[in-house]
Formats: structure tokens, sequence, C-alpha cells
């Protein structure tokens, strides 16, 4: 049974290109036709207008709306970081590593440029725009995407960041010097067969200090822009990696669970995107093999197995099929909730596009499994991750889900 199902709504450049106006909220409005949805989340860097007429509809609906924040990349501003804003690795890399780097950056709307949290950020102009936003447009509240630090897809290089030059002048050389040896550390275990999960890695590592550092910076500026709201008025949601990822970027789900009111939590075990499990654990595995080339990839993928907590029979789905299926789905939804432990609702998100742009497209069969899936959990569930390319047949499915509770 799902008891809530919310939606997410993104109008880019791609968007005001490929539809008009007319054709936009069409799709919408067939899909709340079919879908009871309690919140809609917006993404739009296009027009104030797309506010303004997005939340007229949805306030004769009763639905609540949320303004979808990106923080650290692809800001609503379109503003691209200098080098000197940038995340960089401590073998300075700027935005992007080599190891394993994802090839899908280039020509799209998205490219995943992050910000260094601890110095390149103006939390008060932020928290001033989010506030202005919310009042203006009447939104319900904020839902912050791109709160961490660069993934897999970016590099494995970026893991063992930042070191921008404001890092280092904060006193953090011995940490660069550690960041610099990981990756020779992660491919002499592999090598030997020495397997560990990621708080292991840490530890033997010696980057528990880099790593706590990473948390704090991302835990603080979440809870400054949630101090900043009227809570009488306006909530706040916070998009995290899956559990299994989250871990390496930042993203500690028990520190943040207390600055916001509800997480979703990217359970993404189809997308062929970054956050998406497929791409992120490929890249990790690639990650490996281009950093020593005497390193298989099916050796690096029992390596990188073991380093995310994930079952040896998952990581043979992945490799024989190129996705991950509902098994893991779960296993991710429980590993969410068991660390919030009841503090926030935690949303899972499932991914249920045919998407025109990213290489992810999701068969009614895959859909259906998902849906079932999350419906044993008995959680929300956020359909991602723009509504406007969930094809009619997976209303149906969605509804279905919903009769199930209601019927």
């Amino acid at each position: 049974m799902i008891p809530t199902i919310d939606a997410q709504l993104v109008i880019g450049p791609y968007e005001t290109k490929h539809f008009s106006a007319d054709q936009l909220f069409q799709r919408l409005e067939s899909y709340i036709h079919h879908v009871d949805t309690k919140r809609l989340i917006i993404w739009n860097n296009q027009s104030e207008r797309w506010f303004e007429r997005i939340n007229r509809f949805a306030d004769d609906l009763g639905i609540e709306t949320y303004l979808w924040y990106p923080v650290l990349a692809d800001r609503m501003d379109k503003t691209i970081p200098s080098e000197a804003e940038l995340v960089r690795s401590a073998r300075k890399d700027l935005g992007y590593g080599t190891f394993g780097t994802w090839n899908g950056f280039v020509g799209n709307d998205e490219n995943f440029l992050f910000r260094c949290p601890e110095h390149a950020l103006s939390l008060p102009l932020v928290t001033e725009e989010i506030n202005s936003s919310l009042a203006t447009y009447g939104f319900s509240g904020v839902f912050l995407d791109r709160i961490r630090y660069p993934s897999p897809a970016n590099g494995l290089e970026m893991l063992f960041s930042c070191f921008c030059n404001h890092c280092l002048e904060s006193g953090h050389g011995l940490q660069e010097t550690q960041a610099q040896k990981a990756i020779s550390l992660m491919t002499e275990f592999c090598l030997s067969g020495q397997y560990m999960k990621w708080d292991e890695f840490v530890a033997v590592a010696e980057i528990g200090g880099l790593m706590d550092r990473r948390n704090s910076a991302i835990e603080e500026m979440v809870r400054t822009i949630y101090d900043s709201l009227d809570h009488t008025r306006f909530k706040l949601g916070l998009d995290l990696l899956t559990p299994s990822l989250a871990q390496l970027v930042g993203q500690d789900y028990t520190r943040l669970a207390p600055h916001c009111d509800w997480i979703k939590s990217m359970t993404y075990t189809k997308a062929i995107g970054p956050a998406g499990l497929p791409l992120e654990v490929n890249s990790l595995i690639q990650g490996l093999q281009d950093a020593d080339k005497r390193i298989g990839p099916q050796q690096a993928a029992v390596w990188i197995a073991s380093l995310l907590g994930l079952q040896s029979r998952q990581m043979e789905e992945l490799m024989g099929t190129g996705v991950f299926g509902q098994d893991l789905l779960q296993s991710e939804i429980q590993r969410s909730l068991s660390l919030v432990q009841d503090r926030v609702p935690v949303l899972a998100g499932i991914e249920l596009v045919d998407h025109p742009v990213f290489p992810t497209k999701i068969s009614s069969s895959q859909a259906e499994a998902m849906i079932q899936a999350v419906s044993t959990m008995q959680t929300g569930v956020i359909a991602c991750w723009n509504l406007l390319y969930i094809p009619a047949e997976n209303y149906a499915l969605l509804k279905k889900a919903q009769g199930v509770l209601h019927g």
C-alpha cells in the first residue's frame, strides 16, 4: 500500500523548447486527474510566470507545492561556478575527475558542477532567495537538492574533496595528503582481496577527519536554511542519495533528519544518470579499473559491493542486466528508515519515466514491480523525476496502488 504519492515537475530549457504552455498543462492535468497527488515539487529556471500559473493550478486542487531548489550545483540563477568556487580534489581536479567519470554530462541542461559548501556559497543570499520565493508564489515549502559533494559519476577522485584554496588555507594540509593516498589504497585493497565497508575503509585510510568535515559542512548548510524558515507556514524536504551512496557524498541521514520535515531517498535502481544506482555503481567499478589497469571488472565489482554494503547477487544482477532489481530497492528503503529512526517521514523516489534525454526508459513491467515493492514497505513515494515523461500506462499503476489502500 502506498499512503501518499508526490510528483516532481521540471520546467527547463528542454521543456520550453519541446512543449507549448498548453501542451505542458495538458500533461500535468492528465497526470493529476489519474493520480491522487499530495505534493508537487517544481523545478523552474525559465520564467517566474510558470511558478504563478502552476501554483494557482495546484491551489485550486488542494495540492501542496514545493520550490525545488538546487543549492550547490545547477542553481536557479543558471550561473556556472568559477574555478575558485568549484569543489577540488586532492589531485587538483576541478569539478570532474578522470577515473570512472560519466561521459553524459556534455550537452545536458544540468552539469553537476558543485561549489565548495564551506567557502563558495553565500548562505544569507540563499536563505533570502528561498524565503522570498516561498512567500511570493504561495509555496508550502522548499525541497533542497544538490546538497552534497560530487558523486562517483563526477570521477573517483572527487569523493575525496574539497581542497580548494580556501580549504587549504583553513589548515587541511594533512587531510590533503591522506586523500591523495585514498585511491591508491582502494586499488591496493581491491587487488589483494581485502574487503571492507565504507566506514571501515575511512578508518583504515585515515580519512575520518575529511569525511566528518564534509558531513558537517552539509549539515550546517541544511540547518542554516531550515532555521531561516517560518515553520508555522513552510516545511522543508531533502533530496538525498540512497543510503549506500549518501555515505560517499557527505549526506548523513541521521545528522540531517533533525533539520527537515521529510526526506526523499533517491532509491533509483534503474536510472542511468547522476544519483542513479546503476550509473554510480558502474562509475565506481570503472573508476577502480581506470586507476589501476591490473583490476578487472569482476574484481572491481566484488570490492565495490563490499564497500557499499550490497549483496553479491545484487551486483551480479547489475552486471547481467545493467540495472538493479526490487530486492535492492526494498533494502535501500529499509536502510533509509533505519537511519532516520522515525524522526521524519522517508519517501521512496522511484523513476517511472521514459526520458528523452537521459538514457532511462522504464518499461511498464519494471514500473509495476517497483510500485509493488514500495507498496509492501508502506511508505510514501515520489514519482520521479519529471511527470511530463511518465507514460500514461504508469498512471494506472500508481492509481491501483492507491486504490488498494483506499479501496
